[in-house]
């Protein structure tokens, strides 16, 4: 994961450094669509009728909108997005197959991105490859039935709000495609076309770790949250 982050921070800071040379600074903002399968783990358990597979995902949908700021060879982008996720079950082995779904409830997130870009040019049209860092911080949770989300503290063992910001944020890394059309001048068109892919929640690795205490559970792991991005957006060049 170190040297993952280690070429992401020299992929941004060489486009910064280029862009010393051809600099141009851009803002703008747009509407954001985001989806995040897995966010769960994986288990294989031995029985007398075969391995029986099992999964836990946590499925999130989201709409919401983004600020950008373009400096030629770098990206910032800052989003807020409205979410709802379902929980989903599966069991495999055997000859049996089931599986099962729930709706767990909505939650507000805060995006903060830096995206390392590659602008080229096509005859007025620029094309650019994007690769970066995102972290979504769940600002809020409420349960499908739109009460606060709880959790129980270990200490007193009473129920209490959750903190959101601090258990069910992802750390990401994120990459795609992007495209300008110009409008006139100054404005113009912004699409971008990502694959963001999330490290596992502190809930999630703290439910792992809980599960891992019980003997039979001896090949889990857990799983990234893995899924598209699209923006769409208006920019204007300073």
């Amino acid at each position: 994961m170190k040297k993952v982050i280690a070429l992401v921070v020299i992929f941004v800071c060489v486009g910064a450094a280029l862009s010393a040379e051809e600099f141009r600074m851009s803002i703008g903002g747009g509407g954001l669509f985001d989806m995040s399968f897995g966010n769960g783990l994986k288990d294989t358990e031995k029985t007398p009728i075969g391995n029986v597979d099992s999964t836990l995902s946590f499925n999130t949908t989201s709409f919401g909108g983004f600020v950008f700021f373009d400096l030629t060879y770098a990206v910032i982008d800052v989003s807020f997005a409205h979410g709802s996720s379902e929980m989903k079950g599966e069991i495999s082995g055997g000859g049996v197959s089931l599986t099962m779904s729930e709706d767990t409830g909505t939650g507000m997130q805060l995006g903060i991105g830096v995206m390392g870009k590659f602008p080229i040019d096509l005859d007025g049209i620029t094309l650019f490859p994007l690769l970066g860092i995102n972290y979504n911080m769940i600002l809020s949770a409420k349960d499908k039935d739109g009460k606060v989300v709880q959790t129980y503290n270990k200490s007193t063992g009473l129920p209490e709000d959750m903190n959101t910001v601090k258990e069910l944020s992802q750390l990401g890394f994120i990459g795609g495609v992007g495209l300008d059309v110009p409008i006139n001048d100054n404005l113009f068109f912004r699409a971008e076309a990502l694959l963001n892919v999330r490290l596992p929640s502190k809930q999630m690795k703290d439910m792992f770790d809980e599960m891992k205490k019980d003997e039979d559970f001896d090949s889990g792991k857990l799983t990234l949250g893995i899924g598209p991005r699209i923006k769409l957006g208006i920019g204007y060049k300073l």
